[in-house]
């Protein structure tokens, strides 16, 4: 009799899913790109590194799932949907940082130009705003980046503020040779990284 039991249990269908268990599963992946919805590169940086503890949680917890085999009806969705979100919001913030990293790197080249060919820097560049030692501005189609540009007539430095008042440069000069910022939106770390 008690075989009979055990087998009628394990014949029982999967129980069936609520709209609002399905909207549960969905959400939370989702909420990984509000982030990106804001105009300021701290937010963002937050963001990505929510993602990435999302990303890594869901990985192991799929590979916890797939290792341990579970029973017929477990719900993987949640978890599939934060990596795949995850990985949507990282490409995203590469797709906006990127851009700001080739005109950065560009008008580096350009400074690094005229540097070497006047045999001294530019004290600012035109259709920027004034500052002390050079010129600010701000750049980027939806998150606005501020760059800073400072020369002491035979260096420059240019301070592209990426998150938390840390800043990507690019640095050259006259008899300096051009130092670019790489593509991917993280800021130096150290004393060198700080924002002027």
């Amino acid at each position: 009799m008690s075989s009979n039991n055990g087998s009628a249990a394990a014949s029982l269908p999967p129980p069936k899913i609520s709209t609002l268990s399905s909207v549960g599963q969905l959400l939370p992946p989702l909420a990984l790109f509000l982030p990106l919805l804001a105009g300021d590169g701290s937010v963002v940086a937050t963001g990505l590194a929510v993602a990435a503890a999302a990303f890594a949680f869901s990985a192991v917890r799929l590979l916890a799932m797939l290792a341990r085999r579970p029973p017929p009806g477990t719900r993987r969705l949640r978890a599939v949907l934060a990596c795949a979100a995850a990985v949507a919001v990282f490409g995203l913030a590469w797709l906006e940082a990127a851009p700001v990293a080739r005109y950065v790197n560009g008008l580096a080249g350009s400074l690094q130009l005229q540097c070497t060919n006047l045999g001294k820097c530019p004290a600012r560049i035109q259709g920027w705003d004034d500052a002390p030692g050079g010129s600010d501005t701000r750049i980027g189609s939806r998150v606005r980046y501020r760059l800073a540009y400072r020369t002491d007539g035979r260096d420059f430095r240019l301070c592209w503020q990426v998150a938390f008042g840390r800043c990507r440069s690019a640095a050259g000069g006259a008899k300096v040779p051009l130092a670019k910022v790489q593509a991917w939106p993280w800021p130096q770390l150290g004393a060198g990284g700080n924002a002027p």
